[in-house]
């Protein structure tokens, strides 16, 4: 679950209630409760197994409410409370983002006094499909790990076409960018199984695993999506989606074109379509360009490729700079000429993984 923020007036009431164990502490100031830090603030509810506290505002200001219980508050279970009145300009609240509506398991959520509209469209930056750095990602052998520890030939855990859990290769094309910042959709299930990724992500939804895709951004409440769990894939329903910022920009592309689990979800780094064509090309591609020295060529030229793309069909877009996971940058240049056609056309014929969309 993502932190918080909530603005009221004088004389509103905010509930936070609990069905595990939880309490409610209110931070002395704006660095403890980024820090999660519990030093000269006060605890108003003591923790409990399941529970309530009404917080009645009687003062304008912003108030930092955080659950101390474990690694909750780190996990992002706090809210900034701003207190004003509607015409007076609110004190600067920390740079979590609004959200849209409370989360199913606080502390918080608290109980809004007014409905929030839905959440605003991702900004450019955020348009390649990836997710963050904190994102965990689970081994062959069974062990997790951040996605940001990944490197190429790491074998992960992931997904069938059909459902069933196997494991797959992350491969050279697989992009890695620890200092980016972004937009993600946060997903939220009614099991409080939590995961960001960018909003253009494609995550597979439904009846059956894991035919029929969706991004990220399209995703509703009451949606079906697909959780890892007691070895096998099994449905939860979405009870959430916000946006928020978060560092970081890593997509594992996988060697035989499977479904990525992160963070126990079911993901997918593309289309169906493209992700059907990278598991028949790269097992066999990428094993040619290392025999020949020519990986960074063609990853280069997928560059090239995207950025064609985007002058063909009119793109005013600026072209991506990719940061693969091995450390290699390549950018296309918009442009005509011979070279630039040749190289996205090996681009195109060379691998499936460009990533294009209209």
């Amino acid at each position: 679950m993502a932190s918080q923020a909530l603005t009221i007036a004088p004389g509103d009431t905010a509930v936070f209630t609990w069905t595990n164990p939880h309490n409610v502490y209110i931070s002395a100031s704006m660095t403890d409760y980024n820090a999660c830090a519990k030093t000269g603030g006060s605890e108003v509810a003591a923790e409990t197994d399941g529970g309530s506290y009404t917080y009645t505002a009687s003062t304008e200001g912003v108030f930092y409410f955080i659950c101390t219980v474990s690694s909750h508050c780190a996990a992002g279970q706090k809210i900034a409370i701003t207190v004003a009145t509607a015409s007076a300009s609110p004190p600067p609240t920390p740079s979590a983002p609004p959200v849209t509506s409370p989360s199913p398991s606080p502390p918080p959520p608290a109980t809004l006094p007014s409905p929030k509209p839905p959440p605003s469209p991702p900004p450019a930056s955020s348009e390649e499909p990836c997710f963050p750095s904190s994102a965990v990602v689970t081994l062959a052998d069974g062990t997790p790990t951040t996605i940001s520890n990944l490197h190429e030939g790491d074998s992960i855990v992931a997904a069938t076409a059909d459902g069933a859990l196997t494991t797959d290769t992350v491969s050279l094309f697989s992009l890695a960018n620890k200092d980016a910042e972004a937009m993600f959709a946060l997903i939220v299930t009614d099991a409080n199984n939590t995961m960001a990724l960018t909003p253009t992500h494609h995550m597979p939804v439904g009846a059956s695993c894991c035919s029929t895709l969706k991004q990220a951004i399209d995703v509703s409440v009451g949606d079906t999506v697909w959780i890892a769990s007691a070895g096998a894939v099994r449905p939860q329903t979405v009870a959430e989606v916000s946006l928020e910022t978060r560092r970081g920009l890593h997509s594992p592309l996988l060697t035989h074109g499977t479904f990525p689990l992160v963070d126990g979800f079911v993901t997918s780094f593309n289309s169906m379509s493209i992700v059907a064509f990278d598991g028949l090309v790269l097992p066999f591609v990428l094993p040619l360009c290392k025999a020949t020295s020519t990986c960074s060529l063609l990853r280069h030229a997928v560059a090239a490729a995207e950025c064609a793309y985007k002058s063909a069909v009119g793109s005013d877009a600026v072209c991506k700079r990719f940061k693969y996971i091995d450390g290699l940058e390549a950018q296309g240049g918009k442009g005509s000429g011979t070279q630039t056609a040749l190289v996205a056309a090996v681009g195109v014929a060379g691998v499936g993984a460009l990533k294009l969309r209209a």
